[in-house]
Formats: C-alpha cells, sequence, structure tokens
C-alpha cells in the first residue's frame, strides 16, 4: 500500500509539474489538463485513502464530500473527454481491436 501511495503520488507531482512549467499556448488546453490533475487527485484519494480515513484525519462525511467534488469536476469535464482522447496520436496497432475480424 506504502509503494502505491508513493507511486500515485510520484504520478501527481509529475503531471503537476509538467502543466505548470511547460509553455502551452493554448489556455483553454491547461485549463482542461488542471482539471484532469484535480481529477486524479481525488479519484486516488477516494481509492486509496483508506488510511488517511481510519486514521481519523479527515472529518465526518469527508469520503461523501470528496466523491461530490469528483462528480462535479467529471461533469465538467464530460464536454472535452471526446476532444481531449482524439487530441493524442495514437498508431492504430497501439490500440487492439475485433474490428473487421
Amino acid at each position: 500500500m506504502t509503494v502505491r501511495a508513493h507511486l500515485n503520488y510520484v504520478n501527481f507531482h509529475i503531471f503537476r509539474n509538467a502543466i505548470e512549467n511547460k509553455e502551452i499556448k493554448d489556455t483553454q488546453i491547461k485549463k482542461h489538463l488542471e482539471l484532469l490533475v484535480r481529477i486524479l487527485a481525488l479519484d486516488t484519494l477516494i481509492k486509496d485513502g483508506a488510511p488517511s480515513f481510519d486514521s481519523g484525519y479527515w472529518g465526518r462525511g469527508a469520503l461523501n464530500n470528496l466523491q461530490k467534488a469528483l462528480d462535479i469536476l467529471l461533469v465538467q469535464l464530460r464536454p472535452q473527454i471526446l476532444n481531449l482522447t482524439e487530441a493524442m496520436h495514437c498508431p492504430d496497432h497501439f490500440w487492439p481491436t475485433v474490428l473487421g475480424n
């Protein structure tokens, strides 16, 4: 569990630093990427945050509040999901498919 938490933090930190330090010409893309990193953080806390909840660090009802915050962010991201997935070029052999088989 400790290794997973550390790797999640490293992923979050690298993603966050890349967004802040890289020059992104389109400000809308930067906003969408910041939204994605918030979703990553909340999702990680909800899925892997049991030790912090068990320790009493979070108050009563915190998990419910985190889930509500995640739901709000997902609603904000929804209109951009297709655009974000199409923005990254991946060769056809990268995605396994059964089309034509």
